[in-house]
């Protein structure tokens, strides 16, 4: 698995479609979202991430909606966004240092999520 690093400052997207030099013959759409949190010096293993679950989820208009407060931990966390594609195991990480919120959509059909439908932005 490949990782690519992005450092942004505030707002953070997700972009809707997998990096044209991934060199995929079909760009994989955004498929989902780790919001991760952990102390620096911290190692990460890929297999059991520090991903947090929504502090908020709901409903309203044909959309679900999951919101992340970020930046209230210990001084010396550290957050970062993977935003995960079809058709790849490669997700693009991005620094989430200057963030207060993250906010996912989808939009539903009935009530599942449309795939290929997930918008993803932080201020």
């Amino acid at each position: 698995m490949v990782v690519n690093h992005a450092v942004a400052a505030a707002p953070l997207f997700c972009p809707a479609s997998a990096p044209s030099d991934w060199g995929m013959t079909k760009p994989g759409k955004l498929e989902s979202v780790r919001v991760l949190a952990y102390l620096a010096g911290d190692k990460l293993d890929d297999n059991a991430l520090p991903s947090g679950p929504p502090d908020r989820e709901w409903t309203r208009a044909g959309a679900l909606y999951q919101s992340w407060v970020m930046n209230t931990g210990a001084p010396k966390t550290v957050y970062q966004v993977d935003c995960l594609y079809t058709g790849t195991d490669r997700y693009l990480r991005l620094d989430a240092a200057h963030v207060k919120r993250c906010l996912a959509k989808w939009r539903l059909r009935r009530t599942a999520p449309v795939a290929g439908s997930l918008v993803f932005r932080c201020e």
